[in-house]
């Protein structure tokens, strides 16, 4: 009977250990997931806040190239005006250089 009960106290002795080593185990891996975790929360925020940076790098270079256009139409209706200028300029010159010389009649 003694070898019985120094058997049971042997076995309950293991068993206590084992949850001991399980619990520090678990604790371990209970520690290492947080930090993952925590890692992974950061690396998210990183790649929130490159994002946002990114969206206003565009946002800014759609007003650079919206301002461009805006310039272009306005610098092409500058253009414009000043080639009717140019026509009007050139016609006129034509009439005043057909009325000072007038064609001859053979």
């Amino acid at each position: 009977m003694a070898d019985a009960n120094t058997a049971l106290i042997v076995l309950a002795s293991v068993q206590g250990a084992f949850t001991v080593v399980l619990a520090v185990a678990t604790g371990f891996y209970a520690v290492r997931t947080h930090d993952i975790s925590k890692a992974a929360k950061e690396q998210a925020d990183a790649s929130t806040e490159m994002a946002r940076e990114t969206r206003e790098q565009t946002s800014a270079t759609v007003q650079v190239v919206r301002e461009m256009r805006e310039q272009t139409s306005a610098t092409m209706q500058t253009a414009r005006a000043a080639q009717a200028q140019a026509d009007a300029a050139l016609a006129m010159a034509q009439v005043m250089h057909e009325q000072s010389f007038p064609r001859a009649n053979f």
